[in-house]
């Protein structure tokens, strides 16, 4: 699924932990320079595999403004588990974070 932005953070972290930096740094710049909200959502998967979860709530965050609702399905179990989901959770109003 080349078109795929979820699928292209997912190989660009997998590139990083096997030494594809370069191909990595090719598939992070098309997404940086894409920036639909998709591409935020793949570039938050990117930094959550990578072990990266500071840049990885940032990114989510930002796909949460440009109303990515599919984030919660795709990295929600993922930010769960941090402390960055309570503030995630309220800036897409789920239940119990008022």
């Amino acid at each position: 699924m080349p078109w795929s932005s979820l699928t292209a953070g997912q190989l660009a972290a997998i590139l990083v932990r096997t030494g594809g930096l370069s191909r990595a740094d090719a598939l992070i710049k098309k997404l940086k320079a894409d920036e639909p909200p998709a591409a935020m959502a793949g570039l938050a998967v990117f930094h959550a595999f990578c072990g990266e979860i500071d840049q990885a709530a940032q990114w989510a965050e930002r796909a949460i403004e440009q109303r990515d609702m599919p984030l919660i399905q795709n990295l929600g179990w993922l930010l769960r588990p941090t402390s960055h989901w309570p503030a995630l959770a309220k800036l897409m109003n789920l239940p119990g974070t008022n």
